[in-house]
């Protein structure tokens, strides 16, 4: 039997699937004025607070990627915030966000020493929902 969750999840077609790889020592050595191009203040202070912030930024990043791909390259990387299991479109510097047509999920695993695996899959229908799990 199949959960409501799950019956809702299959009626939306997939529109793309995106995959990135991102290498953590760069982002080891990341200056801020990059960070903060790239990730939003909320991002950026949940990585701090983790274990391996290098690690987590690494994550956020390829999920960030992987998200693009999957929308076919509609929205830039910093348009893109991650909130758990979701890549959401975010204003930045006053802009409004990105229409959001699409649903993103993101998954992020660990692929070795120094890298991290995101996958992303976009689905039909917006907007991009906010999971209770806030972390990268």
């Amino acid at each position: 039997p199949r959960g409501r969750g799950t019956e809702v999840a299959l009626r939306k077609p997939v529109t793309g699937i995106g995959i990135d790889l991102a290498e953590v020592a760069p982002l080891r050595a990341a200056a801020e004025p990059f960070l903060a191009l790239v990730f939003t203040e909320d991002e950026r202070a949940r990585c701090a607070a983790r274990p391996d912030p290098a690690r987590a930024l690494a994550g956020l990043f390829a999920a960030k990627e992987a998200a693009v791909k999957a929308v076919g390259g509609a929205v830039a990387v910093p348009q893109f915030e991650i909130r758990g299991h979701r890549a959401v479109p975010v204003s930045r510097r006053g802009e409004s966000p990105p229409e959001s047509g699409y649903t993103v999920e993101v998954a992020i695993a660990d692929a070795g020493a120094d890298r991290v695996l995101a996958v992303a899959i976009a689905r039909a229908g917006g907007p991009a929902g906010t999971p209770e799990d806030n972390r990268p």
